[in-house]
């Protein structure tokens, strides 16, 4: 078999190495599955070493010819085949993993990110489909360890590791992440690791803006890459059915005591008159902005990566609070209420969130509720523009 695999590698030919291993396996996975792991470790050796070779050559000579991407090409189908030729077999699941990882970091290196959709689109129909009496068993901790490590590296380690969600300001998605490392962990922690985890997915839910919404369909598509089906009670990515699955699932419970604090005051408290929110929340925000630590499979986390998000969220609240007690308040008053930002961001966040408000600066006043068409010449904007 080392021979056939040389010779596959030395002719770049895809079909027949899967095809011999698919028969080796066959052959040996019931009485000698070690020289099957040998043979496929073997063959991953070969192909990634000639892509090396290769590499280096092109980089010495300042070219990059067909060769090299054949090569390349090559590498990735070997890492298809792998995948599924170990699809079938639990006692390898070590290998099975360690290759997940190597395909991994190939679309990171070569910045492939349609073979980087194609990996997690493999590994997650192999967890569903695969045949039962085939799957890994995930009531030991080693399995299902090696499990979470492989979906949770391809979710948190493409561009930026875990922040990437958050570079690319997808905060639904960012959200749904830590969720479903909570079903999938929370079992298995300590109380002080739980703990950070709760914290994390309680500020990544409070920190979906109130008025994003994506379609349906992008949200289902980015459910099945992060890793399964939609819980049952969640019919799409939302904020609202997010936060409600952390209070139903009793997420904030196990969180920080200053994260749960926030909760109540930008969630349970909204319907109440309160203009010292800004003064409240504060000093709440200043200390989960010194919060973090490590998990098992995240390697950092910060909480201070939630707090720009929550000044926002907590300003558009003081905003609802205050356009229920003034139809009319002063910039300088408006602007003692909120700690967080100068006047002219508030401003600016009030216009992304379509805060229904009129600020007049030679007066020095900002008008809630609903705008007269009448005022400042609109109509007879609007009956200029009809007119054309």
């Amino acid at each position: 078999m080392f021979k056939h695999m040389d010779l596959c590698v030395d002719l770049k030919s895809g079909r027949f190495a899967k095809d011999g291993l698919i028969q080796y396996r066959i052959i040996c996975q019931h009485v000698n599955v070690s020289s099957l792991e040998e043979v496929i470790k073997h063959f991953l050796n070969l192909a990634t070493e000639k892509a090396e070779k290769t590499e280096a050559l092109a980089e010495a000579l300042d070219v990059f010819d067909d060769e090299l991407e054949a090569d390349v090409k090559f590498l990735w189908e070997t890492y298809r085949t792998v995948l599924e030729v170990l699809r079938h077999s639990s006692k390898l699941e070590e290998l099975y993993a360690m290759t997940a990882q190597k395909a991994l970091q190939f679309c990171k290196k070569h910045k492939r990110p349609t073979e980087f959709r194609r990996l997690c689109e493999i590994i997650r129909n192999h967890n569903r489909y695969r045949d039962q009496r085939e799957r890994s068993d995930l009531s030991s901790p080693e399995s299902f360890q090696l499990c979470l490590d492989t979906r949770f590296e391809l979710l948190l380690s493409l561009d930026s590791g875990r922040k990437l969600f958050v570079l690319l300001k997808i905060h639904l998605y960012h959200a749904y992440a830590w969720f479903k490392l909570f079903i999938l962990q929370s079992k298995y922690l300590s109380k002080k690791d739980l703990q950070l985890l709760a914290s994390s997915l309680a500020l990544a839910a409070l920190s979906i803006p109130l008025f994003e919404n994506e379609k349906e369909e992008d949200d289902l598509r980015m459910a099945s890459l992060i890793g399964s089906d939609l819980e049952p009670k969640l019919d799409m990515l939302s904020r609202p059915g997010l936060v409600s699955e952390l209070v139903s699932r009793g997420v904030l419970r196990c969180a920080s005591q200053e994260v749960q604090d926030v909760f109540n005051v930008l969630e349970d408290e909204i319907y109440s008159l309160d203009l010292d929110l800004g003064s409240r929340i504060q000093p709440l925000l200043e200390k989960i902005s010194k919060s973090g630590g490590k998990l098992s499979s995240v390697p950092q986390v910060q909480l201070s990566q939630y707090v720009p998000c929550l000044e926002k969220l907590a300003t558009l609240r003081l905003l609802q609070q205050v356009s229920k007690v003034y139809q009319t308040i002063s910039i300088e008053s408006l602007s003692q209420l909120v700690p967080f930002f100068e006047f002219s961001v508030v401003e600016k966040i009030a216009v992304d969130a379509f805060v229904a408000m009129k600020v007049d600066h030679m007066k020095g006043v900002v008008t809630f509720g609903s705008l007269d068409i009448e005022c400042d010449g609109v109509k007879d904007d609007l009956d200029f523009l009809l007119s054309l």
